[in-house]
């Protein structure tokens, strides 16, 4: 019985296109806001997907020491580069104000955090 070359030739185009970057995206940080407590910071940060996307700013919860990762904002999103003003009310409580843009994503609450619109 000769073995069949299905397996073979679908592991390898599985590793090949997960070698490859379909849509190359990344981040540049514009600020960083500290909580109160220290132990998380807001990052404002532009995001860039190729020729055919828009910048978007973008704004992730992150634990103090963790850098930004390469992913798209957790709590909120908004096309192009707006004015976006974040501050901490509190340790637990996130304000981000802004004008002039689209916004596609835009949390209430991440971790146990209120985030507020004014």
């Amino acid at each position: 019985m000769s073995p069949r070359p299905f397996p073979t030739l679908s592991l390898a185009l599985t590793l090949f296109l997960a070698g490859c970057d379909l849509a190359p995206c990344s981040n540049e940080p514009v600020s960083e806001a500290i909580s109160q407590d220290g132990k998380y910071k807001a990052v404002t940060f532009y995001r860039d997907c190729g020729a055919t996307t828009d910048y978007s700013e973008q704004i992730s919860i992150l634990e103090r020491a963790q850098p930004l990762p390469n992913d798209g904002g957790n709590i909120f999103v908004t096309s192009g580069k707006p004015t976006v003003v974040v501050k901490w009310i509190d340790a637990n409580h996130l304000s981000i104000s802004g004008s002039g843009a689209t916004t596609s994503k835009k949390e209430t609450s991440f971790d146990g955090i209120s985030i507020t619109y004014p």
